[in-house]
């Protein structure tokens, strides 16, 4: 079998595919001889694949056994460690040749029976898939007999799918999964309205529900025991989240070993913070930006509704901190 990605045809053992985007006018070719594409990886197993992006123009010509958007097959197997896809999309169009599967976010997900506790799992992530006109009315030509998902072609047994959405723009909508035998929790289609993203299901995340695409995705981050390992999403342009600074650089990005500390927290007003002189400070809720405050190791929160915010601190030597914090009346 063979296995191709943009990045890396296979990341394996406790590795980490990080922060990579694909950006094309083109698309990408496809593996011939029975093989697995991904749009970041090609197959992604035991390991992390994160804060990664896919965005094309135009069409993605794939070739072989299955194709992915990130991630052709996402496999966990033995005894080693979870195989996770989390916190990623893809943006593109598809033209289908000769391909027997196909999934928007992942191809496969897989749990093998000797993973035990481990799992294979795909989190946080959104897929809107444009599939043409050629794909609508010559299905059975194209595809074969297999199995289309705009989140997932296959989720195995074992397998999990957390807080994952799909839109196709006024094309073939084949579902959320093609075949589907594990976990799929808080996973919804999405429509375009506007300037944002509707859910067709809203999502309840740690109690708090989410309406819309870009509450979800930062709602999920917000709701982690380190959501600085994250990269937040605002709406583009085109109405579709992507990551905040997505022309970053990645030394910016770097978190400081040192740490700070922000008191009082939870907080009805000034929210101070100690460990550094004079920092870039802005808050920020479900991916919006509230307010900022610059030059300050302090930043006041009195007005704002309560909720759970990210406070992005930036210190004057280049250092970065994440943090979170409570704002209640």
């Amino acid at each position: 079998m063979w296995y191709s990605g943009s990045v890396a045809g296979v990341s394996d053992s406790l590795s980490l595919v990080e922060n990579c985007f694909f950006i094309s006018c083109t698309g990408v070719n496809g593996v011939g001889g029975g093989g697995v594409i991904g749009g970041i990886v090609g197959k992604n197993r035991n390991s992390t694949v994160k804060n990664c992006g896919y965005f094309s123009t135009g069409y993605n010509y794939l070739f072989g056994n299955g194709g992915g958007g990130i991630v052709g097959a996402n496999v966990c197997e033995r005894s080693v460690s979870d195989a996770i896809v989390v916190n990623c999309y893809f943006i593109g169009m598809v033209m289908p040749k000769v391909v027997t599967d196909y999934g928007g976010v992942v191809c496969y997900n897989e749990t093998t029976a000797d993973a035990n506790e481990y799992k294979a799992i795909v989190e946080n992530c959104y897929a809107y898939v444009d599939i043409t006109e050629s794909y609508k009315s010559n299905r059975d030509s194209h595809w074969g007999d297999g199995y289309n998902g705009h989140i997932s072609a296959v989720n195995s047994e074992r397998s999990i799918a957390y807080n994952c959405f799909a839109l196709a723009p006024g094309t073939y909508f084949c579902g959320l999964f093609g075949l589907n035998e594990g976990e799929s929790l808080n996973c919804s289609g999405f429509v375009q309205n506007g300037t944002e993203c509707l859910l067709d299901i809203p999502v309840t995340i740690g109690g708090q529900e989410a309406g819309t695409l870009l509450e979800a995705l930062n709602l999920w981050i917000i709701k982690q025991d380190d959501p600085a390992q994250y990269r937040n999403w605002i709406y583009n342009e085109s109405g579709l989240p992507e990551f905040e600074n997505s022309d970053f650089e990645i030394s910016e990005y770097d978190l400081s070993a040192y740490e700070v500390l922000l008191y009082p927290n939870p907080t009805d007003g000034i929210v101070r913070i100690e460990g550094i002189d004079e920092a870039e400070v802005t808050a920020y809720i479900l991916g919006q930006k509230v307010k900022t405050e610059q030059n300050a190791n302090e930043i006041d929160m009195s007005h704002l509704s309560e909720g759970v915010y990210l406070l992005r601190i930036k210190a004057t030597d280049g250092s970065l901190h994440i943090e979170k914090v409570t704002v209640g009346k």
